[in-house]
């Protein structure tokens, strides 16, 4: 097994997940094997090119990224384009990016990933869910080979803090609880809440 932790980033850039990005490129103990991205803060075209400019900036075009469904699968998000403005970072309104997606399903890409690393990838969700759930529902056998499943506060916390659904700092979540229970579900799993845990610190 790899001295540093395997992880794959399942996000909607985003200006905090783009930051997510950096710390996870930057980490000396960190190999981040890719990136799934998903509807949240925008549509998963926007949240995809995000991922990809900050790829670029980055100098990271080794890094695949994989573009998740337009839609959530049972509901319409909220949209919130104030947060992190229309352009999910922060209107700053940079080019587009040269590097492209993959061609292939966050799902698939997540369980390929997971079966080719048997024990070490762990999965750092900063969004809602989507792609986990619909990984784990196709292939429901790669649950016991993947690592950790961290997902962070801003993801899992209604469900641990006593927020409700209706909180103003819950505005997206309404659709994702569906999809959290189903990954909170698993048996067997080891749960974090924390980004900074993912990348192996302490709380």
């Amino acid at each position: 097994m790899s001295d540093k932790r395997k992880i794959i980033m399942d996000c909607d850039p985003g200006t905090d997940d783009s930051v997510c990005i950096v710390m996870a490129l930057t980490h000396p103990d960190v190999e981040l094997l890719g990136i799934t991205t998903e509807s949240g803060n925008l549509p998963a075209d926007k949240t995809t090119a995000n991922a990809l400019r900050i790829l670029e900036y980055m100098d990271r075009g080794d890094i695949p990224v994989a573009q998740g469904m337009m839609h959530p699968m049972l509901r319409e998000y909220p949209k919130d384009p104030y947060s992190h403005g229309v352009d999910g970072l922060g209107n700053h309104f940079f080019p587009e990016p040269k590097l492209k997606p993959i061609d292939k399903s966050p799902a698939q890409f997540i369980v390929d990933t997971v079966l080719a690393n048997p024990g070490e990838v762990t999965l750092v969700c900063t969004s809602c869910l989507t792609n986990i759930a619909i990984a784990f529902m196709s292939r429901p056998e790669i649950m016991t080979d993947v690592r950790e499943i961290n997902v962070a506060i801003d993801c899992g916390g209604p469900l641990t803090r006593g927020m409700t659904i209706w909180d103003r700092r819950d505005h997206f979540r309404w659709e994702h609880l569906p999809k959290i229970r189903t990954v909170f579900a698993i048996d067997g799993q080891k749960y974090q809440q924390t980004f900074y845990e993912a990348l192996g610190g302490k709380q």
